[in-house]
């Protein structure tokens, strides 16, 4: 979401310089340029809250809170919450859709409890669970 902002940002402020020029030709074109490469952008944001990513926010929410409880009935032991997760949600999988492999919800290291999202072949990735944008990727 903070990439859309500061894009978005930068099309506002190209846009209200051509206005305050005076030169409203210009104004519409870079109008229309900004809201053309705007778009995609919004597209991608429209798509993570929509459809199988929508199913798949409910489920990293709820594995979240799940983490968090089982860290604090750890008293924050994370070798004891990994465990437990493990032994709970042995494999905790979501697939988006049948052509795909499913993926894999897992504990990570960090602050609040990280849920990790393995989608094989060493791609792995974190999530912010609010905005579903990528905070972490390897």
């Amino acid at each position: 979401m903070g990439l859309f902002a500061i894009f978005s940002l930068i099309c506002l402020v190209w846009l209200v310089v051509a206005l305050v020029s005076g030169n409203r030709s210009a104004a519409l074109t870079r109008g229309a340029t900004a809201l053309l490469f705007a778009v995609p952008v919004v597209w991608f944001v429209v798509k993570r809250h929509t459809g199988p990513w929508r199913a798949f926010q409910k489920k990293l929410v709820a594995f979240e809170a799940e983490a968090q409880g089982i860290l604090q009935r750890c008293d924050h032991n994370r070798e004891c919450a990994v465990y437990e997760l493990d032994r709970r949600y042995e494999s905790t999988t979501f697939q988006f859709t049948p052509e795909h492999r499913p993926v894999r919800l897992y504990l990570r290291s960090g602050e609040p409890p990280l849920v990790g999202v393995d989608f094989g072949g060493g791609a792995n990735a974190v999530f912010d669970s609010t905005w579903m944008i990528t905070t972490h990727l390897d």
